[in-house]
């Protein structure tokens, strides 16, 4: 909210400095964003006013002015510029002030004569854009006096209250304690009613609980006057004529969007609110066409829409030069309903924008009287009797209890219900009923924010000032606590993983309908948001996967080409009427192993992936896991796919991503994934922890190859040797996995290391070849294997 110092002083009911008044934005929570200094801080900008222009002798294009800067005797200045003329009163710079852009001012001689300063135009103010010319300032101003100071304050969007000149105000005062007071409105009216002119029909009264109507004739449309124009400049507005720049001088004064129609170009003087009509048009007043929906509200007459509630008017009602006829709209909107238009659209205005943080409904009246009166002043015309005031509400006081003991508990502070209350009243907050531990407070109206005890806890706060509260520790009482499983095991997941030098990736909860489609993931399930931040994250995600993939890509796109990521997070299905959250997990790799000076990296596949899901359920408690082919992995490569399972339960799936995919995602490197239902296994994780005394006997190890049939699995050859090789088979890993020559056709060779350990004795020679030899008489029988 940007805005002039000389406007904002005339609504201050205290005299205070500049680095006073910045200061009290700060400290009572009004972050200033910037002050543009012109001259109200420095001195060294000031108005003059031209006593006489002459051509300079030795320059046709430049000329010599006498100003009256308020000095002793008029400064000699040459100008450049054209567009001013004796008696305007326009800035001057004198010697010593810094201009917007940089430029320090001197005493100099161009071209031979003395210039003792400098006009400004709006740029070199850095007031507005303009160069036109010099800025030529408002007639009203007094000579000699600094220029002024441009405020901008960021305003939290609960403040919408503050998005106004009476508003910023009406805070300050309330933080040097003191009463503010709005300007009284004084309206002259005509003996004939508005209904005899006007009509409005609310239709729908949930999105317009409020709509105000007033009705000026016969006004003159021209320039707005300049001390008009210098305000609306000042916050960053165009003037466009006296009767459209009423309304947004009020807008910005009050804080509430006002909008004028012709009412001699609407048809019968009818003004309908309604929603729109699917695939309805309007053509706004900066030209734009717009195709609106069902969700949209207008301001329509019996024809055609007319305006963009709470957005901007259409063009076909706009006031031109020719309008006589006006009718005021001052009007409550639904800012859910507003901003939903606006996003959709892609049109913020500063209507908009204020109706979105909400706008003072009971205001309305007030506001109508205020922009009319204003009209007329500055356009003529009459002010037609009367406000048509169309409400669908219950006006209602908004009481709030405050309890003292809780207000210094959150404060850490000793204040008394008399001392409390004088923090409170000043924000127009009226004390209703009182005793020793309660205040009872009625909220104004325009106070949308204040809904709960803690808000008038805040507002304490920031009326005390937040650097006399003294910061001490909270009494926090040591509680045990414990974690859940889920918890346990997501921490042990991370540490392992990060001990393996993955790297972490965290995407949004939102993700594509369109990505999650195209990896072959239900859309069923989803959750779809009913107001999406974007068009590609439209549901909440139900698989990590989409935005995974997503991370991978960015990354192989900025020359990441060898990644170890994962990321834990929650997943979101729709159950029926319930939405289910799940912990899961996802991991990936992508490149080349890690390389040395002495050997280069060689690439990830498959069996890397394998391992990582292996260590990994092994650590958390898994034991003795079974792998087998995954089946109904869309997004799995068919043949480079398995999971773990125990049981029934499936542990973790792992395997490389389909290249139809990695190919439409255009990954520059294959990616091999490894997904985990966290939830699922967490409570089944049993991680046991014995004590085992280090061996006394050694052990024998010995190694078996064998030939068999590609259609036998290594799962099926495992759990035959461990069954044939009794308790004393102490480990067996598959080592080697070969095919092709000397290994026929739709033949595969597999070797295996076999370890055997007796606890009681020294196992011998014979007795490990004995054993062997049980195992390869199994493994011929059941699968007609050979020795290799």
């Amino acid at each position: 909210m940007r805005f002039s110092y000389r406007w904002l002083k005339e609504y201050l009911p205290v005299k205070k400095t500049i680095p006073e008044i910045l200061d009290g934005f700060t400290i009572s929570g009004m972050e200033v964003e910037s002050a543009v200094d012109l001259g109200a801080l420095s001195g060294r900008i000031v108005i003059g006013q031209i006593e006489k222009i002459t051509p300079h002798p030795q320059a046709e294009n430049l000329a010599n002015c006498l100003v009256n800067a308020g000095g002793e005797r008029p400064l000699n200045i040459v100008c450049g510029a054209r567009n001013m003329k004796e008696g305007d009163k326009v800035p001057v710079a004198l010697e010593g002030a810094q201009l917007s852009n940089g430029i320090t001012i001197k005493h100099t001689r161009i071209r031979g004569e003395v210039s003792e300063g400098m006009l400004c135009a709006g740029d070199e103010l850095g007031f507005n854009n303009d160069h036109s010319g010099i800025f030529i300032l408002p007639e009203e101003f007094p000579i000699g006096e600094p220029l002024d100071m441009l405020i901008d304050i960021s305003i939290t969007p609960n403040r919408g209250d503050c998005l106004s000149v009476t508003g910023l105000a009406r805070d300050l005062s309330a933080y040097f304690n003191k009463r503010f007071s709005q300007p009284a409105v004084r309206i002259l009216e005509t003996m004939d009613h508005i209904e005899n002119h006007l009509k409005v029909t609310v239709q729908n009264r949930e999105a317009c609980p409020r709509y105000g109507a007033r009705y000026i004739r016969g006004v003159r449309i021209g320039p707005s006057p300049g001390w008009l124009a210098y305000r609306l400049e000042s916050a960053g507005l165009r003037p466009l004529n006296n009767v459209i720049d009423a309304t947004n001088y009020v807008m910005l004064e009050y804080g509430h969007p006002i909008h004028a129609f012709d009412i001699d170009r609407i048809s019968n003087h009818h003004i309908i609110i309604r929603n729109a009509r699917k695939g309805e048009n309007l053509e706004m007043l900066d030209g734009t066409v717009l195709t609106l929906t069902e969700e949209d509200l207008l301001i329509a007459d019996p024809r055609e829409p007319i305006a963009l509630a709470g957005v901007m008017g259409g063009k076909n009602s706009g006031i031109t030069p020719s309008a006589i006829n006006v009718a005021l709209e001052c009007a409550y909107f639904d800012p859910l309903t507003i901003r939903k238009t606006r996003r959709r659209l892609g049109k913020q205005t500063e209507a908009s924008y204020r109706f979105e943080r909400n706008v003072d409904i009971e205001a309305i009246p007030r506001v109508l009287d205020r922009v009319a009166t204003l009209i007329q002043q500055i356009s003529g015309g009459e002010i037609v009797q009367g406000i048509l005031d169309v409400k669908n509400f219950k006006s209602a006081k908004k009481f709030i209890s405050l309890s003292i003991k809780n207000t210094n508990k959150c404060l850490g502070t000793n204040l008394g219900p008399r001392e409390i209350a004088d923090l409170l009243v000043p924000l127009n907050l009226e004390i209703s009923n009182s005793d020793t531990e309660n205040l009872l407070f009625c909220a104004p109206s325009f106070r949308n924010d204040l809904v709960r005890e803690i808000d008038l806890i805040e507002e304490a706060a920031r009326m005390y000032g937040y650097g006399k509260i003294k910061p001490t520790l909270p009494y926090l009482p040591s509680k045990p606590t414990t974690q859940t499983k889920i918890v346990m095991v997501e921490k042990q997941i991370r540490d392992i993983l990060q001990s393996l030098s993955y790297d972490e990736s965290i995407t949004y909860s939102f993700t594509s309908s369109d990505l999650t489609q195209a990896l072959g993931l239900p859309l069923e399930e989803s959750v779809k948001l009913t107001n999406p931040i974007s068009s590609d994250q439209d549901i909440m995600r139900a698989s990590l996967l989409p935005g995974f993939i997503q991370s991978v890509a960015h990354n192989l796109n900025r020359g990441m080409l060898n990644l170890r990521l994962y990321e834990i997070g929650k997943t979101f299905k729709r159950k029926k009427d319930d939405i289910q959250e799940e912990i899961r997990l996802i991991a990936g790799i992508c490149g080349e192993k890690s390389s040395s000076w002495k050997q280069k990296g060689e690439p990830v596949d498959f069996y890397d992936i394998k391992g990582l899901g292996e260590a990994l359920s092994e650590k958390i408690g898994f034991a003795g896991l079974l792998i087998e082919p995954l089946s109904g992995g869309n997004y799995y490569h068919p043949r480079r796919s398995a999971r773990f399972i125990k049981g029934e339960v499936e542990i973790c799936r792992f395997g490389e991503l389909h290249p139809l995919i990695a190919d439409c995602l255009e990954l520059k490197r294959r990616l091999y994934i490894m997904e985990m239902n966290v939830s699922q296994i967490a409570p089944l994780a049993r991680k046991t922890i014995a004590y085992q005394s280090i061996p006394k006997y050694p052990s024998i190890t010995r190694d078996l190859a064998l030939v068999l049939d590609d259609s036998v699995s290594a799962l099926e050859v495992e759990e035959l040797i461990r069954e044939s090789a009794g308790a004393e088979l102490e480990s067996l890993v598959l080592f080697d996995l070969y095919k092709g020559d000397p290994v026929p056709r739709r033949k595969k060779s597999l070797a295996y290391s076999l370890v055997f350990r007796a606890p009681d004795r020294t196992l011998t020679d014979e007795e490990a070849n004995e054993t062997m030899q049980k195992i390869f008489d199994q493994l011929k029988e059941r699968f007609n294997a050979t020795l290799r």
